[in-house]
């Protein structure tokens, strides 16, 4: 009788040993392998006078939950959309593998000679080299809680100063409502005297955000799909649209 409540006493203590051991775990969630994940690094390049480019550069990287690894931004197809296959066809020298080996990412990629990255973890993001870190970007911004109008614009230039001197450009203009409705007006062309030509349309609709993909469904029965993210360390004022920097006007 006396082993036999031994026996049972001891039962008791492993049993509430296996509890608190998985309560631990419940309080630490590791991430979700479902879910694709974003990362985007920054480096100051030299400035080149003959081809106008140079300053801080954005590199991204994207780790789907199947081991696809892709070297860049989709800019056809969305994250939270996307597929291996999708990857391959848009271009394929930016597609391989990739395995987390504790402290470690390989990256092969396999489409362009069988290169290989290897990243050491560092400060939960993925260091390359010296002057590359890539940083993980979540989904932050949800439905419902974008107010704010948010534009894009780039101008560029072609001619030769005494013979010639055309600038060319495109306004992107996007206005979210909390209602889920938006307004986006696009005006592209090119000018002799410095300003934004006036060929431009009007779009109306409504919008939904779920992870990283941005659906904008156009009254006109279209739908347009993007990776949308706030900036890191700019996110109270820019907004990014298939990477692209949309600043929130004031």
């Amino acid at each position: 009788m006396r082993n036999l409540k031994m026996t049972t006493l001891v039962v008791s203590v492993f049993l509430l040993t296996v509890q608190s051991s998985c309560s631990k775990e419940d309080d630490n969630p590791t991430f979700d392998s479902t879910q694709e994940r974003l990362f985007m690094a920054t480096k100051n390049t030299p400035y080149n006078p003959f081809t106008g480019t140079g300053g801080l550069k954005n590199y991204f990287l994207v780790l789907l939950p199947d081991g696809t690894a892709y070297n860049g931004l989709p800019r056809e197809s969305t994250l939270g959309l996307l597929t291996r296959a999708e990857l391959i066809n848009e271009n394929s020298l930016r597609v391989g593998e990739y395995e987390e080996n504790g402290n470690q990412l390989v990256i092969r990629w396999t489409f362009n000679q069988n290169k290989v990255w290897t990243l050491q973890k560092e400060s939960g993001g993925w260091r390359q080299n010296s002057t590359k870190k890539y940083e993980p970007i979540k989904p932050n911004v949800t439905s419902g809680t974008l107010d704010a109008t948010y534009v894009f614009e780039h101008t560029g230039a072609s001619g030769f100063p005494g013979i010639g001197l055309n600038t060319f450009g495109v306004r992107d203009e996007i206005q979210f409502n909390r209602d889920g409705t938006y307004t986006r007006l696009i005006v592209s062309g090119a000018s002799s005297d410095g300003g934004v030509g006036t060929n431009g349309f009007t779009d109306i609709g409504t919008y939904n955000i779920e992870g990283y993909a941005l659906s904008l469904k156009s009254n006109q029965g279209t739908t347009l799909s993007f990776t949308i993210f706030k900036w890191p360390g700019e996110e109270s004022t820019v907004l990014a649209l298939n990477g692209k920097r949309f600043q929130k006007l004031q």
